[in-house]
């Protein structure tokens, strides 16, 4: 008797081992259904619009919309703050220059009207953290040209690296994707301080400040 009871105990245990509940939670599930979280890539695109003045331009004409287009990477980054390079690109503007009256008449007795180019910036930035809220700082350079687009001369156009300078802050409205709102200044000088050669031609001697407030999105990749 006891020999057949053991003999059934052996042939029965496989059977309630496999329906065990214990050994049910601790099995690996092989759902498939549950992915794992992605991380987000340190690198961004940026998107913007604004709204700017450059100095030194005749009435209103100085005052201009733009757009700008950013490409940025968070190089260093802990739960509170972020440092890391942005290069972008930002609309120009075509503006008459407010100069003596005097220059004008010596020049042809028109108004001197110039193109500012689209030009690129290089921006090291500090962000942060505060909760879904951000604050953030950039500055680097700026490279410009100014030339007249109404007339020729051997010095008509000229190229410059400004200091560039940004503030504002952030939100968070998902996991990749970040409102923004700031400031812009690149600095130079009130005018073009253009000036007359001997030989009548027009010298425009720097480019001036501009600045500007922007909205934006940027985007985690």
């Amino acid at each position: 008797m006891i020999r057949f009871l053991a003999a059934c105990l052996c042939l029965t245990s496989p059977l309630l081992f496999a329906s065990s509940p214990y050994l049910t939670e601790m099995t690996p599930s092989k759902d498939s259904s549950v992915a794992p979280l992605a991380k987000l890539s340190p690198l961004y695109v940026g998107a913007y619009g604004g709204y700017g003045l450059v100095s030194g331009a005749y009435g209103v004409d100085g005052q201009t919309t733009q757009g700008r287009f950013a490409l940025g990477i968070d190089a260093y980054t802990s739960s509170y703050a972020a440092i890391g390079v942005e290069a972008a690109v930002q609309t120009g503007n075509i503006a008459r220059l407010e100069v003596d009256s005097a220059l004008i008449d010596a020049a042809g007795g028109l108004p001197l009207q110039t193109v500012l180019k689209p030009f690129p910036d290089l921006l090291l930035f500090l962000r942060c953290k505060l909760s879904s809220f951000s604050i953030f700082a950039k500055g680097g350079i700026a490279y410009r040209q100014l030339q007249f687009e109404d007339r020729t001369s051997s010095q008509d156009t000229i190229r410059r690296i400004n200091c560039d300078i940004q503030a504002g802050f952030g939100y968070q409205i998902s996991s990749s994707a970040r409102f923004t709102m700031f400031y812009q200044g690149i600095y130079s000088g009130r005018n073009a301080s253009v000036t007359l050669a001997p030989n009548n031609d027009l010298i425009l001697g720097q480019i001036p400040t501009q600045q500007s407030g922007w909205l934006g999105i940027e985007y985690a990749l």
